[in-house]
């Protein structure tokens, strides 16, 4: 069996997502809660998510959940809804790739996006057998 036939295709981690802090030197030796809860979630992802460790293209799905203070009707409502508040998804997808990978410049691509659940996780998909279009060799001009 070859190591790509090895690799899983998927997997669903039930966490509440979290994105990467901006860490500062003092966080090596007093830890801030911020900093904490983005190393525990770090643990987690690495250990669910280890074969993804020489993917070069990605998906991403964040479920956020929902505050208990929203009624059922809003619940409902919302659910599988864009989320569209904090954490941005450029943290979040930064707290994943620097959980996975040692050295992320080996991924090219990166397909991500977050939505409102009744609990929280993280869905990694390897997409790496998907075929991709070739970059075109002219670039249009923009238009004024």
């Amino acid at each position: 069996m070859h190591e790509e036939d090895a690799r899983m295709d998927h997997v669903l981690i039930p966490i509440t997502p979290v994105g990467k802090p901006r860490m500062t030197r003092r966080d090596k030796w007093m830890v801030r809660p911020c900093v904490k809860k983005y190393r525990d979630y770090s643990d987690v992802l690495k250990l669910h998510a280890i074969h993804f460790q020489k993917s070069s293209s990605l998906f991403i799905r964040f479920e956020m959940p929902m505050p208990n203070s929203w009624s059922k009707k809003k619940k409902m409502k919302m659910h599988q809804k864009p989320h569209q508040q904090k954490p941005d998804i450029d943290n979040l997808v930064k707290a994943v790739l620097d959980s996975l990978f040692h050295d992320d410049s080996h991924v090219f691509y990166i397909n991500a996006f977050k939505t409102w659940s009744h609990e929280g996780s993280v869905f990694l998909s390897n997409i790496d057998a998907l075929p991709f279009l070739p970059a075109p060799s002219v670039v249009p001009p923009r238009s004024a």
